[in-house]
């Protein structure tokens, strides 16, 4: 299906255009002949494909540099694995335990969108770690898990960025803004949005859609821990929204 049959109401000459398989839909890259209407026509575009629940995520693939804002939004869910719910099952000290649900319904919200969304996952070499790939620990939670066509990055380090390609893929699918939901608030959280924004990426931490536990060992308590972490990244770091903002947005 061309484009023209797809969005009719698209006046801006669009040139080059391919397909690319994406999860249960397409991925359209549109190369806009540069006009001072290009940006709002793609923008429009994208709005048009959704409303009419088409089956395509819209991509700016501008052939002016000065219409390269046309920015594409991306769902980051990090760590949300088994060990999570056997610590909140156990008891542990936490915050969000209910973060699963919003995380789910975030992700089916960005689906529906044609956004993309993106897994992490915590790899432990040490056979005695619950987050070893035999472990019972290291699955994903029912929340976490990937439809067909969905990026998954296995890390082996606090950040996501530094043991894994995930700064190529988002640079690779025009992605500049992300919104970050998952596990642990202050530690794998806190690396990612971090580094993340140090790369240069708008960030959205998602307040009631991460999990935060405690440290017994410090004598912290997981709320202690949670909002003096979430203080820090939306002191200069990312915007920090509870998920009803992104749902409205």
């Amino acid at each position: 299906m061309g484009i023209a049959a797809c969005v009719p109401s698209i006046t801006t000459t669009y040139q080059a255009v391919r397909n690319v398989r994406y999860g249960l839909g397409a991925v359209i890259y549109v190369g806009v002949s540069a006009s001072k209407d290009a940006q709002s026509e793609v923008l429009h575009c994208r709005k048009a494909a959704s409303s009419r629940l088409l089956p395509v995520r819209i991509m700016s693939y501008l052939t002016d540099e000065s219409f390269r804002s046309a920015e594409l939004k991306a769902l980051l869910i990090i760590d949300m694995q088994m060990e999570m719910q056997h610590r909140i099952a156990a008891g542990r000290d936490c915050v969000n335990a209910d973060a699963p649900i919003r995380i789910a319904a975030l992700a089916d919200a960005f689906r529906e969108r044609v956004l993309p969304v993106i897994h992490i996952r915590h790899r432990d070499d040490n056979p005695n770690s619950p987050l070893h790939v035999d472990s019972a620990g290291y699955p994903p939670m029912p929340c976490d898990e990937a439809i067909e066509g969905e990026a998954i990055f296995v890390k082996h380090t606090s950040s996501a960025f530094a043991s894994t390609d995930l700064a190529a893929h988002l640079e690779d699918e025009r992605i500049t803004d992300l919104v970050v939901t998952g596990a642990v608030a202050g530690f794998c959280v806190n690396s990612t949005v971090r580094n993340g924004a140090d790369l240069g990426y708008d960030i959205t931490v998602v307040r009631d859609a991460v999990v935060g536990f405690d440290l017994p060992a410090a004598g912290q308590t997981a709320r202690v821990i949670f909002d003096v972490t979430m203080a820090q990244l939306e002191a200069d770091f990312a915007r920090v929204v509870d998920a009803s903002a992104v749902m409205n947005e």
